[in-house]
């Protein structure tokens, strides 16, 4: 499986120089579960975990994650399962956490974040759902309606 040889010793310790991923898409394919969850490790951070049966994911489902630290923190960052995400999508996706982290930013929150932007531009509020209604309702002559002019003073 580790197929890596040193490029040079420097004093007593080796020296890889070069690619350390360890990963094939044939070995992706051939992890199955076991009892707990197990990690095998790409390069970079990079990792699937083999979920057990026992989880509320499908059987053996292959997740990607990525280690990564920031502020002094060791952080992990999902980024999806192994037959919707291929090993060349989830190490580009890496690259980009690396290089949102090189600029300071933390690539957990800016999903978040963009989580959180979803949600709020999906879901409606109360309020654009009343100004939405009055709108639409506005051209009724609610003079007529003594009861209900009376209640859309209460919401101003």
């Amino acid at each position: 499986m580790f197929h890596l040889q040193p490029d040079r010793y420097v004093g007593r310790f080796l020296v890889f120089l070069g690619d350390a991923t360890v990963l094939t898409d044939t070995e992706i394919k051939g992890l199955k579960p076991r009892p707990k969850p197990y990690k095998v490790s790409d390069s970079g951070g990079l990792h699937v975990l083999v979920t057990p049966a026992s989880t509320q994911l499908p059987k053996g489902s292959k997740l990607w994650k990525c280690a990564y630290r920031f502020a002094g923190r060791q952080k992990t960052l999902s980024l999806g399962a192994y037959p919707d995400i291929s090993l060349g999508e989830a190490r580009a996706r890496r690259e980009a956490a690396k290089l949102q982290l090189r600029q300071g930013i933390d690539p957990g929150s800016t999903v978040k974040a963009d989580k959180r932007a979803v949600v709020a531009a999906a879901t409606s509020t109360f309020s654009a759902v009343a100004d939405e209604w009055l709108q639409k309702n506005h051209r009724l002559d609610l003079c007529q309606r003594p009861v209900a002019h009376g209640h859309l003073k209460d919401f101003e």
